[in-house]
């Protein structure tokens, strides 16, 4: 969550970031994403997009990338003033369209499935363990 007495900055903020952003093949090192992965993706993160537009205010992003016509290119998105009850804000998107997760700066855990700062692979306890693999060795003697 953002305090509402700089909400309107961080917002401002983050969209002319995410702005900033470049999109198109990613064996040219500076793009930032490349395309989804395949065609039905791109539809239904782009139906999210249109949802998220009645739901909240596009402040970055929210259209189809010039790049559509070479592959399933979509623009980071991000949409402003999202009621926590919103369509969008309940579900998981799988696309370049951010959400807050309600996570704390430098405190809580960044990472995992999403981003949301779940699972094991946000950087918590269990993160060694994914590094390892179980193995069992029998001697006969």
């Amino acid at each position: 969550m953002i305090v509402s007495s700089v909400y309107d900055q961080v917002v401002a903020k983050v969209a002319e970031r995410v702005s900033k952003l470049t999109v198109g093949p990613v064996k040219e090192v500076d793009n930032f994403t490349g395309p989804v992965s395949s065609k039905r993706a791109y539809e239904k993160i782009n139906k999210y997009i249109e949802i998220g537009k009645q739901e909240g205010r596009v402040v970055a992003g929210g259209g189809r990338h010039d790049l559509a016509g070479e592959g399933w290119f979509i623009p980071p998105t991000v949409i402003a003033d999202v009621d926590p009850k919103a369509h969008i804000a309940q579900e998981e998107i799988f696309g370049p369209v951010r959400k807050c997760t309600g996570a704390m700066v430098d405190v809580h855990p960044f990472g995992g499935f999403n981003m949301s700062g779940t699972d094991s692979k946000a950087g918590g306890r269990d993160y060694l363990g994914l590094f390892l693999q179980a193995k069992s060795v029998a001697e006969k003697l």
